[in-house]
């Protein structure tokens, strides 16, 4: 062999030597500098949230004036600090959420690192992911709607729920009890977590072989739902002198029913209030070439219509045109209550009636939200393969992937029944998928340390 191949490749050795010593000397780094250049992170992200402007969007309105059709928390939240801090109130909120939010994540980052003993420039990127919706697309921080509380109310019940899931101890699940209560009265959309809730407490103390003697606390997760209803009922109260539950569920239960029925599906209604006001809104939805029977001539794609048509349907037609229906003050609060009572009425008959037209449109939104059939598959095989896996494997990385892939498909699951699943209602778990692939690459790695340790 040549003389100078001799010296390229010792040459090469000590390059590759001195990369590896490199990469060590980074990674002690990062160990030991990690709350700092959290700390960091968390600075620059708010210098940014800062720069950008303050975004008051159609629903911001609601929360400002604390409507009847706005559930409690957000409300009183922005409520609160309008009187504390006056004019300034609105650049107050938007450092207030971003702080409440940075707080969320730091817990929920302490948590895992406690819990998952991987590198700590995962935890880094993992930040990165969590801060995403901050700084664009979502912006939570600079909008002021209920996203602002609702995402880090989120975060720490599922730092809460992993943690006693990982470490099978109910205390956790107690800790989580009020942080559920607000999220459910920021946004109804949550209301799974208390599902989710149940099943965690019920293997935990199958676990612990104490599920007769403390099924109180499976009780009280079947109970936090009626607890939050009654919570709402007495805020509109209090607010707006009416014991009603917030009047907007009617209105998305009966969107996708609407925009999947034809005109002589009038006849499953049996009095003639239903008949008239379906007869008025789908009249008004086929004008507007709002119904999928008016797509079938265009050759549309009819669920990417549908969700880029959503609000126009629901806020711009069934509320707007709805409120006129009644004979009474379009922006008085029997006209809400009214129109919820009587959309929630009509929807289950509506949606049989068209379940095949519905069932399409809803998968087809459930694919959407999660980015297309593959990613629902995968969700799927993961939900499945740790599922099987958790009784005979109960690793604390099959423990995630169960918990992790079960409330992403929950929340797209609950949105797609009756909204549209833009960005907005599912950003929530986009970070999941990624800490399953920094799980499983520091397992590799550490893997392959080992193996080439061996050899």
């Amino acid at each position: 062999m040549p003389k100078n191949i001799h010296v390229k490749f010792y040459l090469a050795l000590l390059e590759q030597k001195d990369f590896r010593l490199m990469l060590r000397e980074i990674k002690n780094i990062i160990e030991k500098y990690f709350n700092y250049i959290l700390f960091g992170l968390f600075s620059i992200s708010f210098v940014l949230i800062l720069l950008k402007p303050i975004e008051l969007l159609k629903d911001s309105q609601g929360y400002l004036e604390m409507s009847l059709i706005r559930s409690p928390v957000y409300p009183i939240f922005i409520n609160v600090i309008e009187k504390i801090f006056g004019d300034y109130f609105l650049t107050a909120a938007v450092c207030i959420q971003f702080v409440i939010m940075s707080l969320a994540i730091f817990y929920l980052v302490v948590t895992l690192r406690k819990l998952y003993n991987i590198q700590s420039f995962w935890y880094l990127l993992l930040v990165l992911l969590l801060l995403s919706p901050a700084l664009y697309e979502v912006n939570v921080s600079t909008r002021i709607l209920s996203e602002a509380l609702a995402y880090p109310l989120y975060l720490i019940i599922f730092s809460l729920f992993i943690k006693a899931f990982t470490e099978t101890k109910t205390k956790p699940l107690l800790i989580s009890f009020p942080f559920l209560l607000l999220l459910l009265l920021t946004r109804g959309q949550f209301v799974y977590l208390a599902v989710v809730g149940l099943l965690l407490a019920l293997f935990i103390l199958w676990k612990q072989k104490r599920v007769i003697r403390q099924s109180w606390i499976m009780v009280a997760f079947i109970a936090l739902p009626f607890i939050a209803n009654f919570t709402d009922k007495t805020y509109h109260y209090v607010v707006h002198q009416h014991f009603v539950t917030t009047p907007w569920t009617g209105i998305h239960l009966i969107t996708p029913a609407l925009f999947v029925a034809t005109e002589s599906d009038e006849s499953v209604f049996s009095s003639e209030e239903e008949k008239s006001f379906f007869l008025k809104i789908f009249k008004k939805l086929k004008e507007n070439g709002l119904t999928l029977s008016s797509l079938d001539e265009k050759n549309s794609e009819s669920t990417i219509f549908y969700i880029q048509n959503f609000t126009k349907i629901a806020n711009g037609t069934v509320f707007n045109e709805g409120r006129y229906f009644f004979g009474i003050p379009i922006d008085d609060a029997e006209t809400f209550i009214k129109l919820d009572t009587l959309t929630k009425k009509m929807s289950l008959p509506l949606t049989l009636k068209n379940l095949a037209k519905w069932s399409k449109l809803y998968y087809q939104n459930f694919a959407y939200g999660l980015n297309g059939s593959r990613f629902v598959m995968l969700y799927l095989l993961l939900l499945i393969v740790a599922l099987f896996s958790v009784f005979r494997i109960p690793s604390s990385e099959i423990k995630f992937i169960l918990l992790g892939s079960a409330i992403t498909l929950f929340n797209i699951g609950i949105i797609a029944i009756g909204m549209h699943t833009i960005k907005r209602f599912t950003f929530y778990n986009d970070w999941i998928l990624f800490f399953i692939f920094f799980i499983l690459i520091d397992l590799l790695l550490k893997k392959t340390k080992q193996y080439a340790a061996r050899s």
